[in-house]
């Protein structure tokens, strides 16, 4: 590769150049000037506007953009969003480039041509007509098959139209969701849900950890749920820096202890971690005696399972489990009752997970405790950290109050005058059951050990090659307090542990770990999603109204306080304070507040409880998505319920006849096999989405030729929209106003803020998202009936073509729906500030009492800039170890929900942090169904046909693994599969589902370049797949890269900088070899997904260069269906004249011309705001002349 021959500064310099050309150009429409970094003669309005980037998907970052004459011409941060601390990176200043790119998308289009072909043949549409084909293409879907035959697909590029993780699939009424979630934050929050709380792995990173636990992430290369700039100074700050990697990254060659495992390995390495913190009480006991589930009691022999339903963040569960509970050991007992050992009054004693108590005691809410620091003091406000709590003391006069009627001084539960103490390793615990019989019983945490202490350090440095010495001083640093009062910090684990084949229990053990060591809710701890009033995701959820559950609702103590109910709990709590002398009181005040100021309390908690009329549904979520065309594969999918499987969605593609003879011909070179699916898939949706995030591309590419009708939004041609019917063109994060809260744990919320005029007949998100169910004849709202309704042309004017559709909602609500889908504006379809007013309706404040309208809540951000969660939401997110405080309990999700109860503990299904998953237990363990379920006091043998639960023969569920987080190995392993790396075994490989049948052959011609590969590296300059058109991004990194040892590279014959084949036996592709030390001998590392939009054909090359395209479809975590990206059986070798087509090395397009891949490649001056582009114009399209169209 050249080197690179133009700066950021030499870019501006040619901007401002050729932006003063092409103002004197003669043009019909005003010319542009944008990314000009000097100022123009222009005498027009200069305006500054203060908003919200969005070039990555990741972090919310706040900046500020410089307009003149109505054109961005600057980028830069706002010091006032802590979560970015005032940076902006090259990508939000390289965005400019989107917003103006000659090549960007500004109509709407229709394909003409047959899906598969090169050229899809695209015609402009207007979009009326757009939104009109949208619904007669899918509403015909619908019709014939049903909805579940649609899937709709998203991703995080555009988070305010995240439409297909909630609203388009109810749309459609299918489960079916494609979302790059499978493999990015999702397996983290799903493992979050089942210990603690969803998306509880999130760490506070800015609030700088006293030891920096870096796990699978270099967030130092690009924004991901943190800034660069942020962990770039926090990791320096931090005492000691552990970096768990199999590279070193910039900022590991700075860490003090580097642990370079196997790739896949990190649940192996986790356990070992556990192992040595559980035999050296390295864990916080508090935390595991009195908030885990570690103490309870089970029994592998007790005859039967004991069921019954609980509540949890997703709704609940319908329990299954060997777990010793009161209905185990006489009749009428409660199944929400866990026996434990009680070691200091020598008696069994009981959690109640409903009432969320200790037999025969009341949680004291501490009110000992500190004032917290942020590192940003000033601009992010002090956290409470409450003291640890403590069991109710006979002997002790201020506990006095909180022992039940009849329990005075625990007459009854504390025997021996001693605070309870639940029993961590008491041997072996026999307790007489229901049946008479006696039965030797263990507790969680003895049992968990049985499996940690299968990784000794011997062991996991087998498995992962990590020595044990340099285990113990990670695990001995991370652990050992250096301020007492609290944990070192969370670990900071991100998409390596998301992707490399054991994700959910990958995840599951590291919250574990980090919450047993006191390091989860804690200062710079794995803290979850920052509570917010501001829905960050505008238009995800449609407004229609829910009809309650009456009777059937689930209600429990302590539920259904109304406004004013939660208000006097505040005036009593606040009075608590006063009375106990706390400094927390000092938050309020030092005085009970007055009703006015007690209610704005309780607004900004949340207001009234979530109402059992609302939440949870009756019936369990696992019951009400077995029709997911995954539930046979990943039954607990049906549980968690946003994703369904990636590579179940293209297998259901590739479900018709006719494809199936073409893939099982006799050309093993193209033929592969695909497994069967409950039903196919005939259309779709993608909003922000992409195919090649995951499973094996190719076949994905495969499966969208095959779709009947499939609509995309976006802004470029991309291989998504390749095989579409339709796409329409969406806006800029420039051109729109939105809600934004900052990713993870950053604390901060506020606003997109329109700073230019989108172009063409682009289109907000959320309005299309509202358009889309206008065309499909589905009322966007129906519980706000004052609602203004759209008088734009695509609401008021397209007729639904979906009979169903019609003919449903035509019964459901009359007149009403009939009069608006034949031309009349109607609330059921609102104006987008209406959709806007939705996301900032629960910011009730003292100024806003009912919630501002958008309006008011952009004036407010305008003018004050970020908000801080913990100086707006103090109890919600200014509190540590809010499990203490009863302030925890909502239902799952991101944002700040009203409370359920005030119940101490957490929302799992036992309300503790769980080390035996009750959710694993209850869906996937025991599948076989061999032993009976006690039920409402009855024993039940047979309930094979009980849909609360699935049944089946899946291998790996037989049994009761998986109720502790187990390590599984990759599914490619050289452990699991050493003939897929031997040439001299390679034959005796089950090829059956291979797709590169040229493999075994390949690997016997390069016996000595097989590799373990490990995918997914991100680029400074990219986000993902994205930007690959941006030449100031191009022009730094042209092409994608592998990374190889050079060691192994001299060994092998390869150079920096030559092309090389990279071949598994699911496809090959081909990238740029570049040498690193910091990379292991005998691995490889290679760039995230690559296409070429400079290619003018439908794929754009991704078939050529796409690191998904070699992946093993069927290599994926047995409980999420994530893919394995981290774990791939790799040959590399060198591209040459000879074995590559057109004889050229280059990746080309179908033509033989090269891709872009010197940074000197006069064809990224076409892409600058006023050049002429390289795709072919659209019919219809004018031609780009370097003016807003």
């Amino acid at each position: 590769m050249a080197q690179l021959t133009m700066s950021r500064r030499g870019f501006m310099k040619t901007l401002a150049i050729t932006g003063a050309a092409a103002a004197l150009s003669s043009s019909a429409v005003e010319p542009m000037q944008a990314l000009a970094e000097t100022t123009n003669t222009s005498t027009g309005e200069l305006k500054h506007v203060r908003t919200c980037c969005r070039a990555c998907g990741k972090v919310e970052c706040g900046v500020w953009v410089t307009v003149q004459d109505g054109k961005a011409i600057k980028v830069e941060g706002d010091e006032s969003a802590p979560q970015s601390r005032g940076h902006c990176c090259a990508k939000s200043q390289s965005s400019m480039q989107a917003a103006y790119h000659p090549d960007r998308l500004r109509y709407p289009v229709k394909r003409t041509n047959p899906k598969g072909s090169d050229d899809p043949g695209w015609v402009r549409i207007t979009l009326d007509e757009a939104f009109e084909l949208a619904g007669a293409g899918l509403g015909e879907c619908v019709d014939k098959y049903g909805g579940q035959s649609i899937f709709v697909m998203c991703g995080t590029s555009r988070v305010w139209s995240l439409g297909p993780y909630q609203g388009m699939k109810q749309l459609f009424g299918t489960p079916n969701a494609h979302l790059a979630y499978q493999v990015c934050k999702g397996p983290r929050h799903w493992g979050g849900i089942m210990t603690d709380e969803m998306g509880s792995p999130w760490m506070e990173v800015e609030a700088e950890p006293k030891v920096y636990l870096q796990w699978g992430t270099a967030v130092e290369y690009s924004n991901y749920d943190t800034t660069n700039r942020t962990i770039s100074d926090v990791a320096p700050h931090a005492k000691y820096h552990i970096d768990v990697d199999p590279r070193v990254t910039p900022l590991g060659k700075e860490a003090d202890v580097w642990l370079p495992l196997r790739p896949g390995t990190d649940g192996a390495l986790a356990l070992g971690w556990f192992n040595w913190i559980i035999e050296n009480e390295a864990y916080d006991d508090t935390m595991v005696r009195r908030w885990s589930n570690a103490p309870f009691l089970y029994c592998d022999d007790k005859p039967w399972l004991t069921d019954g339903w609980l509540v949890e963040g997703n709704g609940g569960i319908d329990m299954r489990t060997k777990l010793i509970t009161e209905a185990d050991i006489k009749e009428g007992g409660k199944y929400s009752r866990f026996m434990v050992w009680d070691e200091n009054n020598n008696r069994l004693t009981y959690w109640d997970a409903e009432e969320g108590k200790w037999e025969g005691e009341t949680h004291k809410v501490p009110t000992t405790g500190s004032f917290i620091s942020h590192p940003l003091t000033g601009l992010v406000a002090d956290g409470w950290l409450p003291d640890p709590s403590v069991w109710c003391d006979p002997a002790d006069s201020q506990f006095d109050s909180y022992w039940d009627a009849g329990n005075e001084k625990g007459a009854t539960t504390n025997p021996a005058g001693l605070p309870k103490k639940p029993a961590l390793f008491p041997g072996v615990v026999e307790v007489t059951l229901r049946d008479g019989n006696t039965y030797k019983c263990r507790t969680v945490w003895d049992g968990f050990h049985d499996l940690t202490s299968q990784y000794d350090w011997d062991t996991v440095e087998e498995i992962t090659g990590v020595s044990g010495e340099l285990n113990e001083k990670a695990v001995k640093l991370w652990t050992t307090r250096i301020d007492a009062r609290h944990g070192n910090g969370g670990i900071h684990f991100q998409l390596a542990t998301d992707q490399n084949g054991n994700a959910i229990q990958n995840c599951r053990i590291l919250q574990m770990m980090s919450c047993v060591t006191g390091n989860s809710d804690e200062p710079a701890g794995n803290r979850g999603s920052c509570k917010s009033q501001f829905d960050g995701n505008p238009g995800r959820s449609n407004m229609q109204a829910s009809d309650p559950y009456g009777d059937s609702a689930k209600t429990w103590t302590g539920r259904d306080k109304s406004l004013d109910e939660m208000a006097a709990y505040m005036q009593d709590f606040v009075q608590y304070l006063i009375d106990e002398k706390s400094p927390l009181a000092e938050r309020y005040g030092n005085k009970v507040p007055s009703y006015d100021e007690a209610i704005i309390i309780a607004k900004r908690m949340g207001g009234a409880m979530r109402s059992s009329q609302a939440w949870p549904n009756p019936k369990t979520i696992f019951t009400r998505n077995a029709g997911e065309i995954d539930a046979e594969r990943f039954p607990l999918n049906r549980f968690w319920a946003r994703w369904v499987d990636a590579n179940c969605v293209w297998d259901g593609g590739l479900q018709d006849p006719d494809w199936s003879l073409c893939m099982k011909n006799d050309n093993k070179e193209v033929g592969y096999n695909v497994k069967s699916t409950p039903y196919a898939l005939h259309g779709g949706v993608c909003q922000s989405g992409d195919i090649m995030n995951m499973a094996n591309i190719a076949r994905a590419w495969d499966a969208m030729t095959q779709l009947d009708f499939f609509v995309d939004i976006n802004l470029w041609f991309c291989p998504t929209n390749g095989n579409a019917d339709i796409v329409f063109p969406c806006h800029h994060w420039m051109e729109i106003d939105t809600t934004r809260v900052s990713q993870g744990a950053g604390g901060m919320f506020g606003c997109g803020c329109k700073a230019i005029e989108p172009p063409g007949e682009t289109i907000y998100d959320p309005d299309w998202n509202c358009g889309m169910y206008r065309a499909m004849g589905v009322p966007w709202n129906t519980r706000d009936t004052s609602a203004t309704g759209s008088s734009e042309d695509y609401i008021v004017n397209v007729k639904p073509a979906s009979s169903t559709n019609v003919a449903k909602w035509t019964e459901k609500l009359g007149d009403v729906y009939t009069e608006a889908i034949n031309g009349k504006a109607s609330y059921l379809w609102p104006d987008h500030d209406r959709i806007l007013k939705d996301n900032v309706d629960q910011w009730k404040t003292e100024m806003y009492p009912d919630g501002p309208t958008w309006a008011q809540a952009k004036e407010w951000f305008t003018e004050h800039g970020w908000m801080d969660c913990r100086k707006w939401h103090p109890e919600r997110w200014g509190t540590f170890r809010r499990h203490e405080m009863g302030w925890r309990r909502q239902q799952g999700g991101f944002n700040l929900f009203p409370l359920v109860d005030t119940h101490p503990g957490f929302m799992t299904p036992s309300g503790l942090v769980e080390i035996w998953s009750l959710t694993c237990e209850a869906y996937i363990c025991n599948m076989g169904q061999k032993l009976p379920i006690l039920d409402n006091d009855q024993i039940v043998s047979d309930y094979s046909s009980d849909a609360r639960w699935a049944k089946g023969d899946l291998e790996y569920f037989q049994g009761d693994d998986d109720r502790f987080p187990l390590y599984r190995e990759p599914t490619d392993s050289p452990v699991l599969k050493p003939e897929l790396y031997d040439a001299t075994k390679v034959d005796q490989a089950d090829d059956t589902y291979f797709m590169n049948h040229s493999y075994a052959d390949t690997l016997k011609k390069y016996p000595d370049n097989c590799f373990l590969m490990t995918t997914g590296s991100r680029q400074p300059v990219y986000f993902h797949s994205e930007h690959r058109q941006l030449p100031w991004c191009r022009e730094l990194w042209p092409s994608p890269r592998i990374e190889m040892n050079p060691k192994d590279a001299e060994r092998l014959g390869l150079k920096q900088g030559d092309w090389v084949w990279i071949e598994t036996p699911w496809g090959k592709i081909r990238e740029v070899l570049d040498l690193y030390y910091g990379i292991s001998e005998g691995v490889v590392n290679a760039n995230h997904q690559w296409w070429f939009p400079e290619f003018d054909n439908a794929s754009h090359g991704f078939e050529l260069v796409g690191i998904n395209v070699v992946n093993d479809p069927y290599g994926q975590c047995c409980v999420g269906g994530c893919a394995t990206m981290r774990s791939t059986p790799t040959i590399v070798y060198k591209a040459t004249a000879e074995n590559s087509p057109f004889g050229n090395p280059v990746p080309c397009d179908p033509n033989g011309t090269e891709c872009i891949h010197d940074a000197s490649d006069p064809r990224l001056r076409q892409w600058l705001p006023t050049g002429t582009g390289i795709r072919s114009r659209v019919q219809g399209e004018p031609e780009w002349d370097g003016s807003v169209m």
